[in-house]
């Protein structure tokens, strides 16, 4: 059977749900933990498990690279090293991650090898590049999902921070909206909002909190005051003042490539990406912050968001393509259809096929029953399994919505 259930590990980090990734795979949650994210693929940090057979269990790292060729594909194994190239991940945020960007692969190959060189362990506290990747991503919404995501115009940058009445505590932000050169300005913005004295700090984070209560039915001010209440300290409290504000609906998605400022704030979504786990953090954590660095990766300029909406490929496929290589997401419906009771085309499944690239699919909301030959793998709501290269044709059926993710298209540039 060359489609295997995978067992995945739980990342339980503060700023996660108590109840959304339990609810999701139906689990119980008797600690109270906070749930953050569920990692499926084989990045070393918490690799998915593969069962060979009832009870054998082996890291799909090694199972991929005991065959890379078969089970990768032979253009995936050639172009990615004989490694999976994506990290599908479930998300649910309850407290704002941490003000971030992710760097390119070429500057996170320079960073890795200057942090090997000076002996920064690579699970040190004080260490920035953990792996050779980029981490471009796409996070989907699986409901209300809310983020900020790259710098907004400068003249609503100034507009914004006017309105705080702290001009002479923010003197060298507003000289700096006012340079001729967008990118120096951006630069400039971001290092004058990020180093404000304690002292002063205090003052306008004291000061904007008192606006932000009495205009809390405007999105914007209800986010500084909410994360003002979770980081009453932290200067990254204002950044929505800076930085877009996104509503993401159920269904919605974004691609965040490397170098964007972006923090998610509240909400529950599916994340593909590089497999990586390279962060620069600017503000909102308790991790490691490297401001010198972030300003390194960041690209200083003014963001459109461009929402997406998925492709419509059939009456039960949608595709969310991304302009990278290493991942694209499918989601199959398959709510009305039953189980399929012979083998081949059935007209009560959904026929998919690998072709020559490996997949991850997840479960959600219902069962899938996924069909290879004269073989079938149940996946309950929340299971998933891996789908290696050589598997062809197979069918799916029964009550779920089948999320798909795969590698795109290996003609883009890395």
């Amino acid at each position: 059977m060359p489609i295997l259930r995978l067992q995945n590990e739980i990342q339980r980090y503060a700023w996660g749900s108590l109840d959304a990734i339990p609810r999701l795979l139906r689990l119980s949650n008797r600690s109270r933990e906070p749930m953050a994210e569920l990692w499926m693929g084989a990045h070393p940090k918490a690799p998915s498990k593969v069962e060979i057979d009832s009870g054998t269990l082996q890291p799909l790292g090694e199972y991929i690279a005991a065959d890379p060729e078969t089970r990768l594909g032979r253009r995936v194994s050639a172009r990615f090293g004989g490694r999976l190239p994506f990290l599908f991940k479930i998300l649910a945020v309850d407290t704002a991650l941490s003000i971030q960007a992710h760097p390119t692969r070429e500057q996170a190959r320079e960073g890795f090898e200057r942090e090997e060189r000076s002996g920064i362990a690579i699970d040190a506290f004080e260490r920035n590049y953990r792996d050779k990747n980029s981490k471009p991503e796409l996070i989907v919404a699986m409901g209300e999902f809310w983020a900020l995501r790259g710098f907004r115009p400068l003249s609503e940058i100034k507009d914004l921070l006017g309105q705080t009445g702290c001009s002479e505590i923010l003197k060298r932000a507003f000289e700096a909206v006012s340079l001729p050169d967008e990118e120096r300005a951006y630069d400039a913005l971001l290092q004058a909002l990020l180093e404000i004295p304690e002292e002063d700090a205090d003052v306008l984070l004291q000061t904007v909190d008192q606006i932000a209560q009495t205009k809390r039915q405007d999105p914007l001010w209800y986010w500084v005051h909410e994360l003002l209440r979770s980081f009453p300290r932290d200067l990254g409290s204002i950044a929505p003042l800076y930085l877009n504000l996104i509503k993401l609906r159920p269904g919605e998605g974004m691609f965040l490539p490397a170098g964007e400022l972006h923090a998610y704030l509240r909400g529950s979504a599916l994340e593909i990406m590089a497999s990586s786990d390279n962060v620069l953090r600017g503000g909102l954590t308790s991790k490691y912050i490297d401001r010198e660095e972030l300003r390194r990766v960041l690209r200083f300029e003014h963001t459109d968001v461009k929402i997406i909406d998925p492709e419509v490929v059939d009456r039960t496929s949608r595709v969310y393509r991304t302009p990278v290589p290493e991942f694209e997401l499918w989601r199959h419906n398959t709510p009305s259809l039953p189980a399929p009771t012979h083998l081949g085309g059935d007209a009560g499944a959904v026929i998919l096929e690998a072709n020559d690239t490996p997949e991850i699919l997840l479960s959600l909301d219902g069962y899938s029953d996924l069909r290879f030959e004269d073989h079938v793998l149940r996946l309950e709501p929340g299971e998933s399994a891996f789908v290696t290269a050589d598997t062809g044709r197979y069918n799916v059926s029964g009550s779920a919505t089948l999320y798909r993710a795969r590698v795109g298209n290996l003609d883009r540039d890395a």
